[in-house]
């Protein structure tokens, strides 16, 4: 149980290139933006141009697994994004316990249906299926409002980006062409950086994979010596020139009763918003 949760977390970062497309008002918001963009610009451009790759509309199917001495995991996540506020992702999830020797499968639906973020998952923990929903224009408020409270003096990004940059700079890119033609490969060395901290795993094997007509992210595969392994690999890309919006209509299961999350979420802020919050640091 304790693996499915930042699977389920990983799975809503894969569409989360496409979640800043929406500007957010506040000047520390655009200082983190500016932030942002100088550590993009650090890694090879390849990474810049599958930002922006996954900010239009794309169905895809991304398969991730991974050796780990907790067990083996593997899953799939079937995406179809149209934009920021409307996306849908299935999710299905299988590990193996490697201290109990019980293998565990989980199932989750999330979807932005331009007015909610829901999420429902098979949860036999948790007695079944549970569906939760709340507003995305609180979401956006969180966001824009975390920002402007938190400031960046409180959160220290300003402080410590330059040694963010150098920690950047002190990886070395290998870039190749894979033997079809059809694939961009980097692999960092980050040799330098782990050398620099004793309880870092010996060595590190990284790799990502661009498709070199689309500048898509077409996988990614990590080895942490007695760690594990990582990998995800993108399946049956496309890019839809018309999508039907009807598919992103959330459709609750008969019997199952989903709980909207967006009068606790706001009760639980303190009074009077992000300026009280401001007022309380």
């Amino acid at each position: 149980m304790k693996t499915f949760f930042p699977f389920l977390l990983a799975s809503i970062c894969l569409v989360s290139p496409a979640l800043s497309q929406d500007p957010i008002p506040g000047a520390e918001a655009e200082a983190v933006e500016s932030i942002q963009t100088q550590i993009l610009e650090s890694f090879p451009g390849h990474f810049a141009k599958a930002t922006e790759v996954m900010a239009q509309p794309y169905s895809a199917t991304f398969g991730i697994g991974g050796e780990a001495p907790e067990g083996d995991f593997s899953g799939s996540i079937e995406v179809d994004f149209f934009h920021a506020r409307m996306w849908s992702a299935e999710i299905t999830f299988e590990a193996g316990d490697a201290e109990s020797g019980e293998d565990m499968a989980l199932s989750a639906s999330v979807m932005a249906d331009d007015t909610f973020l829901h999420l429902m998952a098979d949860v036999p923990e948790m007695g079944g299926v549970q569906a939760f929903r709340i507003e995305l224009d609180l979401l956006e408020e969180l966001q824009a409002d975390g920002l402007d409270s938190a400031g960046l003096e409180m959160s220290g990004l300003d402080q410590e980006l330059d040694g963010v940059l150098d920690f950047l700079a002190m990886i070395e890119w290998e870039e190749v062409l894979s033997e079809d033609g059809t694939r961009i490969i980097l692999r960092p060395d980050i040799g330098a950086i782990l050398a620099m901290d004793p309880e870092a795993p010996e060595s590190m094997d990284i790799s990502i994979e661009f498709d070199v007509k689309t500048g898509f992210l077409m996988g990614m595969s990590a080895s942490l010596a007695e760690e594990g392994s990582f990998f995800m690999k993108t399946e049956k890309l496309s890019f839809p020139e018309e999508i039907d919006e009807s598919r992103f209509e959330f459709v609750l299961p008969e019997g199952v009763v989903e709980m909207d999350m967006t009068g606790m979420l706001r009760m639980s802020l303190p009074q009077g918003g992000a300026d009280s919050f401001e007022e309380e640091f």
